[in-house]
Parts: C-alpha cells; sequence; structure tokens
C-alpha cells in the first residue's frame, strides 16, 4: 500500500517507485525456489503448503525469516484490501444508480461509499471467523486459477488478436469449467488446472472467432 500511494505523489517519478518496489518483488520471486530447496531436503513433508513456514523456522535466522514473513503478509493483505475496496465501490456505486440514478451528492457518494468497505469487511471478517479452514483455501484457488483461465482469452489473447464476442464467450466458458473441474475433480493441483485452463481458454477463444467471423460482403451485393 505504501508504493501505490507513493506512485500516487506527482512528485514522485516512476523509476523511483520501481527502485522502491525492485527488492520486494525479487524477494517474492524467491518463492518457488524455495519450495524447489523444501522439495530436496524434507521430502517427507505432507502438504506442499508447509515448506515455506518449514523453510523459515528451520533454516533461516528468525530476524530474516521475520522479515521475509512481513514482506509475504503485506502481499496478502495488500491484495485483500484491494478486493475489499474494488467490491465495496462497485456495489456501493451500482445499488446507488439504481435506487437513486439521480442523485449525483459528493458527499453522500463517499458516505456510501465508505460505509459499503465497512459492511463489506466486517461480513468478510465474520465468514472468516467461521467458515472452515479448507473452504477458505479452496475460494482462494478457484478464485484466482480459475479466473485467470476465464479471461486469459478475452483479454490477455485479444491485446494481439481481437476476436469477436462468441469467441470470447467460449474462451471464458471454457477455461472456467476445464480449471474448475480439474480442481474439484482431479490430482492436477493448483498449477496445473488453471494453466491446463488458460491454453483450452485461449484456443477456444480464436477457434470460435475464426468459426464465426462474418465475411464482409463486396459493395453493392444485396442477399
Amino acid at each position: 500500500m505504501a508504493v501505490r500511494f507513493l506512485a500516487f505523489r506527482p512528485d514522485v517519478r516512476f523509476s523511483t517507485v520501481a527502485m522502491y518496489v525492485a527488492p520486494f518483488a525479487c524477494i517474492l520471486s524467491l518463492i518457488p525456489v524455495v519450495g524447489l530447496y523444501m522439495r530436496v531436503r524434507m521430502p517427507e513433508l505432507a502438504q506442499a503448503d508447509q515448506a515455506m513456514p518449514v523453510y523459515l523456522q528451520t533454516y533461516l535466522h528468525p530476524a530474516l525469516g521475520g522479515f521475509v514473513t512481513l514482506c509475504i503478509l503485506f502481499a496478502m493483505q495488500s491484495t485483500a484490501n484491494s478486493l475489499l475496496h474494488t467490491v465495496a465501490s462497485a456495489a456501493s456505486h451500482d445499488l446507488r444508480r439504481a435506487l437513486f440514478p439521480r442523485h449525483e451528492n459528493a458527499a453522500t457518494v463517499l458516505f456510501l461509499n465508505r460505509a459499503a468497505v465497512v459492511v463489506f469487511g466486517a461480513l468478510g471478517l465474520v465468514m472468516m471467523l467461521y467458515a472452515p479452514p479448507f473452504l477458505l483455501s479452496w475460494l482462494g484457488i478457484l478464485g484466482t486459477g480459475t479466473l485467470l483461465a476465464a479471461l486469459v482469452g478475452p483479454v490477455f489473447v485479444a491485446s494481439f488478436w481481437c476476436g469477436n464476442g462468441w469467441g470470447a464467450l467460449a474462451g471464458m466458458t471454457s477455461g472456467f469449467v476445464v480449471s474448475g473441474a480439474m480442481l474439484l475433480w482431479t490430482n492436477a493441483g493448483w498449477v496445473v488446472g488453471p494453466l491446463t485452463g488458460c491454453l483450452v481458454s485461449s484456443l477456444c477463444y480464436v477457434a470460435v472467432s475464426l468459426a464465426t467471423r462474418r465475411t464482409p460482403r463486396p459493395v453493392g451485393q444485396t442477399v
């Protein structure tokens, strides 16, 4: 959040922000290396999610391990804050426009937005306290990997090759179904499943767009 606020300052250059971001990005990029290291050193771990906690507790100095833990927590909290503000702003905006379409008072809009942040934050906290841990994990995995698989075709591929609406719908549907099915009913894992869904989504986006693309008629030709 501090990096984001720093980027909003008009007197700060983008290169300066990048210099602050680079060390944290380098630390986060080392997480897969830690997983490979722990797979070699401690193959008896029951779950892959235990790799980072066991590594921080066993192989690092407490001060350094605490610093890395803080970096991970900061990344998680930053993402949670962003999602909370996005959902609350969208919900408050849509509800206000639906109930009071002509009311555009700035003070009221700001109050409704802040109230929505409090309501959604309290609701998420209550759900987190009473929901079983495995449900929270599955919601996180399905929400990130499956969303990536559903949108990679119409969003990422569309930036290089423009399809049509039917292709976008086919890519979103196929990516969501393939990734969700592999995560729920196979042992593919939370990496292979979404990546397979991304591939299927991209192929369906291109194939359906080509199959449903209309050929422009010559000028003057009638049906």
